[in-house]
């Protein structure tokens, strides 16, 4: 498919992103229903549901019989092209009336980014990207940090996964990202965290055990900004996968190094 054509699709993303973030916006710290799924940890509110269906109906009305798989409603995954939705990344933020959600709306191509949009309705930043095009803030190009160049002098994100064994494997990998770099932050959403690293204002982050709704479109974001992204044993990001890493390819190397000396992640 031609490029133009992705730009359609980044649009109609950011689209979706918007209309679901501006629900959501309205319900920040008075969310409804507040249950848990995998984790006492992992909550899902009935604004996250709500802003699911916003998300589907915009792109079903736009795109009739495509395939939608979403955190809370789940679908079909297995078709050539598959939009993958996290209606509010950061649901413990936005519960407890913190900044530091998103909402994610990203399209594969037989399990490849090439389309997607990441909203925070906060800060009211609108992060898009398409496969060849570029990515952007606010319709502005963004980049990755043309520096540093060593951990040492870098500032890092992660996320510490709410269920056993991997949360303990996830903290010794925070000790020792943070005794190697400048220092190590959480805001609380992966796909937050990955567009922070596409426009420069982070060096990198890693998290395991994530699915294709939380970075499908954060990963696009930054390859199109310049960086890269992978799983955390270096392998280029696609559907298929969890964990993420995502730097500005000059500190992916030794990021990686640091992660893989805490051992394998556990299943």
């Amino acid at each position: 498919m031609p490029e133009d054509a992705w730009r359609a699709e980044e649009l109609l993303a950011a689209q979706a992103a918007a209309e679901a973030g501006r629900h959501a916006r309205t319900q920040w710290g008075r969310a409804r229903d507040v249950g848990s799924k995998a984790a006492p940890g992992d909550l899902v509110t009935e604004v996250d549901r709500e802003a699911e269906a916003i998300i589907r109906r915009v792109l079903c009305e736009a795109r009739p019989g495509c395939a939608v798989f979403g955190e809370e409603g789940g679908g079909e995954r297995d078709a050539e092209l598959v939009w993958f939705v996290d209606p509010i990344d950061g649901t413990t933020n936005f519960v407890h009336g913190l900044p530091g959600f998103t909402i994610s709306v990203g399209l594969t191509l037989r399990g490849r980014p090439v389309a997607g949009a990441v909203f925070d309705p906060v800060a009211g930043e609108m992060f898009t990207a398409s496969a060849g095009g570029g990515a952007t803030c606010n319709g502005q190009p963004i980049r990755v940090a043309a520096e540093p160049a060593t951990t040492e002098d870098g500032l890092f994100a992660t996320g510490i996964p709410p269920v056993e064994p991997v949360r303990r494997y996830a903290l010794r990998c925070l000790t020792a990202v943070t005794l190697c770099s400048r220092n190590v932050r959480n805001f609380g959403s992966a796909a937050l965290h990955l567009a922070y690293v596409a426009c420069g204002r982070l060096s990198g982050f890693w998290e395991p055990h994530l699915h294709a709704w939380d970075v499908a479109a954060a990963t696009l974001l930054v390859r199109e900004a310049g960086g890269r992204a992978t799983d955390l044993t270096g392998q280029d990001w696609h559907a298929g996968l969890r964990g993420v890493m995502g730097t500005n390819g000059l500190v992916h190397e030794a990021l990686l190094a640091a992660v893989a000396a805490q051992g394998p992640v556990p299943a």
